[in-house]
C-alpha cells in the first residue's frame, strides 16, 4: 500500500530533473575554466605528481624529495594519482575535481533520500553548495572524506538493523574514510555510535558499545598510528627547552565563521545556516512544549539534531587555529549543517501548497548557488589567466625555484570579512603549479609531515636547497597599499629578489615595475609577459681588493680569517658572506698585504660591503675595531653601481680613522 506522503511519479521526475540540473551545473562550472585556482590545491596535486614522477631526472624532483608513506590524507590521492600517471596534469586535475564534486552531490542526495524520499529537496539544496569554502581553500582530502561520511551515514540510516555483514561493511567504509582524512572519520564514527545507541534499548547499551567499538577499531588504530608519528616528529623537531605551543586564541566571529561553509554573497552564506538553526529551534520548542512530539520524531532525526548542534557549537566556540593545525574550527561546519538541514521533516508538511513552495524554494536555492559559483569560477579563471600564461613557455627546470608571488589574493579584498571566500589566496602556491608543468623544486612545499604528506624532504639531498624568505611580504604590500614605484614595494621586492641568487630561477607574479626592478638588479628573463616573469640570476660579479696597512693595524688585533658581508642596498640584511684567507704576516710580525676576492653572486646596482671576523672567530673576541676607509659608522661601504665599478678597493683601517662617512643611516631594515 502506498504511503500517503510518498512522492508521486510527477514529483519524482521533477526531483530527478532538479538533481540533474544541479549536478550538471556544478561540473559544468568547473569545466568552463581552464584551471580553477584554490588556496592549497596546488600543494596536493604537485606532491602527488612528484610521487608519480620522482624518478624523472629531467624534472629533478628526486634530488630534493623522497616518497612518503602517509597514514591519512589520501582522499584526493584516490582520485588524482591514478589519472596523473596517464594524463597531462591539468586534465587529471579537472577530472579528479569533477569526481570530488560528484561525491559531495551523491553524499548529500543519498543521505536525504535515506532519511525520507520527500527530503530529497533538501539534498538538492545541499548539492548546490558543492562549491564551498573547503573546496576553494583546496582542502581536497578533507572535502572528499566529508562526502564519504555522508554516504556512510546514508547507508547506516537506510538499514534499520546492523547485522554482522552491515557492521563489517561500515567498519571497512569508516577505515577508508580515515585513510582519506582522519577528522571527518572521527565525526562520522561518533555519529554512527550515537545512531547505534539511539536504536538500542538502554539495557543493551553495553553490548552495543562493544559492537560499535569493534566496528570503529580499524579507524581508531589508524588514528593512533597517526598521533604516534605526529608526536615523534614533534619531538624530533622541537627546540631544546622550548615551551609547549599554546592554543592560538583567534576567534573570527560569527559573520566570518559563517562564510567558512557556503561562502559567497550573504544570501548564499546565511540561508542554510538560518534554516538549520530554525530546524533546531523548532525541534527544541517541540520537545519542551510537547514531549510526545519529540518522541514521535524518528530516532535518526534526534541523533542528527543533537550532533548537528554540538558540532555547530564547536565551530563557533573553538579557536580558528590550534597548534599544528590551521583552520581547525571550520572543519565542523559541513557535517554540522548537513545534519541539521536534513533533519527538517518535509514529509510532515501536509498542505500541498506549502510543500510545493518549500520544495521549489530549495531548488531555487540550489540552482542559484550553482549559478553564483559558475560566475565566481569564471572570474577566478579570467583573473588568474595572466599569472598562468608562462605555463606555455616550454621551459624545463630541475633545480630549486623561488616563487615571488606579489599578489596571491587575485584582487580580492584584503579584509577576510569583505572577501567572498575568506582566508583564500588563490595564487599563494603558484610555484607548485609551475613546478608541476616545468619541473624543479619550489620553496614552501608540503613535504615535512610524515603522517600526511606524500613526499618528504630527503635527509641527503643531492643539491642543498637555498634559504628562502617567508611569505608575509604580499600581505605587507596589500596592507600598506604599496603600488608600483613606492619605496616599500621596491624594498620588499629587492629583499625577496636577494634570496633568488642561488635558485635556478624565480617565478615572479607582480607588476611590470617589479619585473623591471629584477632586470635592473641582474636577473635575466627566460620568459616574460607584463608582470609575469621567469628569470634566472646572473648579476654583476665584481672583484674586491682588500689592502691592509701593517703599521696602521698594529694597534688592533686582526683575525686570522676575514669575512666579507654583502647586502643589496638600501637593505640592512646580509645577503651573502665570503670567506677571506688572511695574507702572510708582513715584516716585524704585523699584518699587511693585499687580497683579491671575486664576489660572485653580487647584484647589479647599489650594494654595501663590510669586512668582519669570520664566523669561526665570533664569540672568541670582541667585535673588530677596523673597517674599510670611507665606510659608515656601522662599517658598511656603499657602492653606488657595480656595473660601473667591476673592481672595488677596501683599505682597512682602525675605526678611529675611518675617514669620510658614506651614506650614514642610508640602509634600511625589511620586516
Amino acid at each position: 500500500m502506498k504511503s500517503p506522503n510518498a512522492p508521486g511519479r510527477a514529483e519524482a521526475w521533477l526531483a530527478a530533473l532538479a538533481c540533474l540540473l544541479v549536478v550538471a551545473g556544478n561540473v559544468g562550472s568547473l569545466w568552463s575554466v581552464d584551471y580553477l585556482p584554490t588556496h592549497d590545491g596546488p600543494q596536493d596535486f604537485f606532491t602527488l605528481h612528484v610521487a608519480n614522477h620522482l624518478d624523472d631526472p629531467a624534472a629533478g624532483y628526486g634530488d630534493f624529495l623522497r616518497r612518503g608513506s602517509p597514514i591519512t590524507h589520501h582522499g584526493f590521492a584516490f582520485l588524482y594519482a591514478p589519472l596523473d600517471r596517464w594524463l597531462p596534469w591539468q586534465s587529471a586535475y579537472r577530472i579528479a575535481l569533477s569526481g570530488v564534486l560528484l561525491l559531495w552531490c551523491a553524499g548529500a542526495l543519498a543521505l536525504a533520500r535515506a532519511l525520507h524520499r520527500r527530503r530529497v529537496w533538501l539534498g538538492i539544496a545541499l548539492a548546490g553548495l558543492a562549491f564551498q569554502w573547503s573546496l576553494y581553500m583546496g582542502f581536497f582530502s578533507f572535502y572528499v572524506a566529508t562526502s564519504m561520511g555522508l554516504l556512510i551515514l546514508a547507508y547506516a540510516v537506510a538499514r534499520p538493523r546492523w547485522r554482522t555483514r552491515e557492521r563489517a561493511l561500515l567498519a571497512a567504509l569508516l577505515f577508508a574514510q580515515a585513510l582519506a582524512h582522519i577528522f571527518p572519520a572521527i565525526l562520522t564514527g561518533l555519529l554512527l555510535l550515537s545512531l547505534g545507541l539511539a536504536r538500542t534499548p538502554p539495557r543493551r547499551w553495553p553490548a552495543e558499545l562493544a559492537r560499535s567499538a569493534a566496528m570503529g577499531l580499524p579507524a581508531v588504530a589508524l588514528a593512533l598510528m597517526m598521533l604516534a608519528q605526529a608526536g615523534e616528529q614533534a619531538a624530533l623537531t622541537a627546540e631544546p627547552g622550548a615551551a609547549p605551543a599554546p592554543w592560538l586564541a583567534e576567534w573570527p566571529g560569527p559573520w566570518l565563521m559563517a562564510k567558512c561553509f557556503a561562502s559567497g554573497p550573504p544570501w548564499r552564506v546565511w540561508t542554510p545556516i538560518l534554516l538549520a538553526l530554525g530546524v533546531a529551534i523548532h525541534a527544541g520548542w517541540s520537545r519542551r512544549a510537547a514531549g510526545a512530539r519529540w518522541e514521535r520524531r524518528p530516532r535518526e532525526d534526534r541523533v542528527l539534531l543533537t550532533a548537528g548542534l554540538v558540532m555547530l557549537l564547536c565551530a563557533f566556540a573553538l579557536p580558528l587555529h590550534i597548534p599544528g593545525w590551521e583552520f581547525f574550527a571550520p572543519r565542523f561546519l559541513p557535517l554540522a549543517l548537513c545534519c541539521l538541514l536534513l533533519a527538517l521533516p518535509m514529509e510532515r508538511i501536509e498542505a500541498p501548497g506549502w510543500y510545493r513552495a518549500a520544495a521549489g524554494s530549495l531548488v531555487v536555492l540550489g540552482l542559484a548557488s550553482v549559478l553564483w559559483a559558475a560566475g565566481y569560477n569564471r572570474e577566478l579563471g579570467v583573473r588568474s589567466a595572466p599569472a598562468l600564461a608562462g605555463l606555455e613557455a616550454g621551459l624545463q627546470r630541475s633545480g630549486a625555484r623561488l616563487p615571488m608571488v606579489m599578489d596571491p589574493l587575485l584582487g580580492r579584498p584584503l579584509a577576510d570579512a569583505d572577501a567572498p571566500v575568506p582566508y583564500a589566496a588563490p595564487l599563494l602556491n603558484l610555484g607548485q603549479i609551475y613546478a608541476t608543468e616545468q619541473g624543479g623544486m619550489p620553496a614552501h612545499t608540503f613535504a615535512v609531515s610524515r603522517p600526511t604528506h606524500h613526499v618528504l624532504l630527503r635527509d641527503d639531498p643531492v643539491r642543498p636547497f637555498p634559504a628562502y624568505p617567508s611569505r608575509t611580504y604580499p600581505l605587507v604590500l596589500a596592507q600598506e597599499d604599496a603600488g608600483a614605484g613606492t619605496p616599500l614595494r621596491r624594498k620588499l621586492t629587492t629583499f625577496v629578489a636577494s634570496h633568488g641568487v642561488d635558485f635556478e630561477d624565480v617565478i615572479l607574479w607582480g607588476l611590470p615595475a617589479d619585473a623591471e626592478l629584477l632586470l635592473q638588479r641582474g636577473y635575466v628573463a627566460d620568459w616574460r609577459r607584463d608582470g609575469l616573469m621567469l628569470a634566472h640570476f646572473e648579476g654583476c660579479p665584481v672583484r674586491l681588493v682588500i689592502e691592509t696597512d701593517g703599521d696602521g693595524m698594529q694597534q688592533a688585533r686582526v683575525p686570522e680569517a676575514l669575512e666579507v658581508e654583502l647586502g643589496w642596498y638600501p637593505l640592512l640584511e646580509v645577503a651573502r658572506r665570503y670567506a677571506v684567507p688572511w695574507p702572510e704576516p708582513g715584516a716585524g710580525g704585523s699584518a699587511g698585504g693585499r687580497v683579491r676576492l671575486p664576489l660572485r653572486g653580487s647584484p647589479c646596482g647599489s650594494v654595501w660591503l663590510r669586512v668582519a671576523a669570520a664566523a669561526a672567530e665570533r664569540g672568541e673576541a670582541p667585535e673588530p675595531v677596523w673597517s674599510c676607509r670611507g665606510a659608515d659608522a656601522e662599517g658598511r661601504l656603499v657602492v653606488r653601481d657595480t656595473r660601473a665599478t667591476p673592481e672595488l678597493r677596501c683599505s682597512l683601517a682602525p675605526s678611529g680613522g675611518l675617514g669620510p662617512v658614506a651614506d650614514r643611516g642610508g640602509a634600511v631594515a625589511v620586516p
